[in-house]
């Protein structure tokens, strides 16, 4: 019986033994990734995000380098949003499109470069129907038009 006890506790000292080596590899793990950066956005500085994406081709062999022209700005803030009114992100982190949230020309340009279709789903909690018919009537009451 005493060498079953003895067993028992030694066993259970290796487990809380591994377990606290998988904690300090864990911290470690994410200690490093913090200190390179990549765990926080905001390390990440839009000045180098806008001159490397306004190189598109670097001096090679005497080649000249090209800079295109590129609309860069900060992401909206999801704790300190633009409009206090609305919420202007879902809890999936996607972007609520109000009017006033973000900059429509940079939308534009964005989409209209990749020939993009926009659409959208709304879910209604009562009556469909009704819902429905308020949301084809506010599309035919509103200037939504193609600028391009």
């Amino acid at each position: 019986m005493a060498q079953l006890m003895h067993i028992l506790t030694a066993t259970q000292k290796c487990r809380s033994l591994h377990r606290v080596t998988f904690l300090l590899l864990l911290a470690l793990i994410i200690i490093i990734f913090r200190s390179k950066g990549y765990l926080n956005p905001r390390s990440q500085k839009l000045e180098s995000v806008q001159v490397d994406a306004s190189m598109a081709v670097r001096d090679h062999n005497g080649l000249k380098s090209v800079k295109l022209p590129r609309m860069v700005y900060q992401q909206p803030q999801v704790l300190t949003p633009s409009r206090k009114d609305v919420l202007v992100m879902t809890p999936q982190l996607a972007p609520i499109l109000w009017e006033g949230t973000f900059k429509t020309d940079i939308l534009n340009e964005q989409f209209r470069l990749q020939n993009a279709t926009i659409g959208f789903i709304t879910f209604p909690a009562k009556k469909p129907k009704t819902h429905l018919k308020m949301l084809l009537e506010l599309q035919r009451c509103t200037s939504w038009r193609d600028t391009g």
